[in-house]
């Protein structure tokens, strides 16, 4: 057909990158405005997540025993749960851009009315829930809206870029607590938090609009998914690995928030908080711009996926033979922001 069609041979040829790509970048022609675009929100919403996360850890944990964190954690996978529901709802109803929208207003306004009140016990356990709910429904309602702009070809060469965009926010994130805390209460970290959702949320407006089709209705039936999760082999292996996974770094994340707790006084609590997180997102950078793809392209997957379980077996048991420190701490808790 080509053949005897040149101009379908010629219309056929996918688009050649341009000349300002280097080799980890395959941006090519008109896709620039989309991806920086993308890779822009997904950084304001990070950077907005962290300088929540930055606020509720430090507020909570001067306010509320560590101990509390164990009933923070179940008080999150419910809520977590439920809110994929209503996530699925609300997409199916508005479009995946609309809700995006109306996610990033909902978490600024909820965001703000946080920092307008007055945080006793009750409101910073309900801070630390809001924080966890609003990270993670924002990032999927951002994902399913990228898969509607972006084909599946696309995806797997600009999907790497965009997610450095969310590293980007982290270190700016980071840097901005960090510069902030040394001048003005941590609780304002709320308000700059919500400044950012909002901003993010008027990008994505200004956006073109796609086209949308709406979704496929369908019933959700949470047997029926766990039935033929266990009738496969590899999704119950896919489970398994998840429920470890979740279930590790939480130990490393209790670890690393009771060893900050004990350490520093509350003043210096959000400070060094802040600091903190804005190392592990500076490391997160360097790994994936610099180190994964080559550690990808020479060893292999399965290799690579060993080097966060390594880091934590190596610094869990130096913990466990020294006695727990601040070192051993900031080395399983960086090793699972870098990795």
């Amino acid at each position: 057909i080509t053949q005897a069609n040149p101009q379908v041979q010629a219309t056929s040829r996918p688009p050649r990158p341009t000349a300002s790509s280097i080799r980890f970048v395959d941006v090519r022609p008109g896709e620039g405005a989309l991806v920086w675009g993308s890779a822009g929100v997904l950084g304001g919403i990070v950077a907005g997540h962290v300088l929540l996360e930055t606020a509720r850890d430090a507020l909570f944990l001067t306010k509320l025993p560590p101990s509390s964190l164990s009933l923070v954690y179940l008080g999150l996978a419910a809520l977590g749960f439920l809110g994929a529901r209503y996530d699925q709802w609300v997409s199916r109803a508005l479009g995946r851009r609309s809700s995006l929208v109306l996610a990033l207003m909902g978490a600024a306004t909820g965001t703000m009315w946080f920092f307008l009140s007055d945080l006793g016990r009750v409101g910073a356990f309900g801070l630390y829930l809001w924080t966890g709910v609003v990270g993670t429904l924002l990032t999927v309602q951002f994902w399913l809206a990228a898969a509607q702009r972006f084909t599946p070809g696309q995806g797997r060469r600009l999907y790497g870029l965009i997610a450095a965009g969310g590293v980007v926010g982290a270190v700016i994130g980071g840097a901005l607590g960090a510069a902030l805390t040394q001048y003005i209460s941590v609780k304002c970290l709320l308000a700059a938090a919500a400044v950012l959702q909002l901003i993010t949320a008027w990008v994505v407006t200004e956006a073109p609009r796609p086209s949308e089709t709406p979704p496929a209705k369908r019933v959700v039936r949470v047997r029926a998914e766990l039935r033929t999760m266990m009738q496969s082999p590899y999704l119950k292996r896919i489970g398994l690995l998840v429920w470890v996974s979740v279930g590790t770094l939480l130990v490393v994340d209790y670890l690393f928030k009771v060893t900050m707790a004990e350490r520093f006084s509350e003043r210096e609590l959000g400070i060094y908080l802040a600091r903190s997180y804005a190392v592990m997102n500076a490391l997160a950078l360097v790994v994936q711009v610099f180190i994964t793809m080559q550690v990808l392209r020479r060893v292999g997957t399965i290799v690579t996926l060993t080097l966060l379980p390594l880091c934590l077996v190596l610094s869990g048991g130096a913990a466990a033979f020294f006695g727990t420190s601040l070192v051993f701490v900031l080395v399983a808790k960086g090793a699972d922001g870098s990795f």
